[in-house]
This record gives C-alpha cells, structure tokens and sequence, in this order.
C-alpha cells in the first residue's frame, strides 16, 4: 500500500498510484474549485499588463538602439569615405 492516502477517503492508496489512477470516482471525487476572487483576477490583470508594457518599452529599446547604432554606422562610413578620398 501507498503512505500516501486518498485525499477524499482517507483511504490508503496502492502503491505507485497517484489519487486519479484507479479510481473509479475521479473526477467526481474531487471538490468543485471556488470562482477566483477579486483579488486573484486583480492581480493577474495587473501581471498580464505589466508584462504587456515591459515587451512594449523592451521593443521601443531595441528600436531606439538599432536606430543609434544605423546612425554611428552611417558617421563612421561616411568618415571613412572622406579620409579615403584625401
């Protein structure tokens, strides 16, 4: 037998078996999940746009950047084309 018991029956499982392998009852043994609070659709809300606005200045960055790094290139190449025409 398993050390580990139903967590509905209190009964002792067999061994190397998880609660939904061999049981007859499962999913209809386990307690209905309660709707998410407030709280919990709060916060993922606030997660999920967070995250939204992170991706959106991470992109502008990287946009930024490769803009400043186009434009030392453009400088350098067109230094380079003048020391090479002297």
């Amino acid at each position: 037998m398993s050390h580990r018991p139903c967590e509905q029956t209190g009964e002792d499982l067999p061994a190397d078996v998880t609660c939904c392998a061999g049981c007859v009852d499962f999913p209809a043994c386990r307690p209905l999940l309660s709707p998410p609070s407030e709280n919990l659709i709060g916060t993922v809300a606030k997660v999920l746009i967070t995250d939204s606005l992170l991706r959106l200045r991470g992109e502008a960055l990287s946009d930024t950047l490769q803009q400043i790094h186009d434009a030392i290139t453009m400088g350098l190449n067109k230094k380079d084309k003048g020391k090479a025409k002297d």
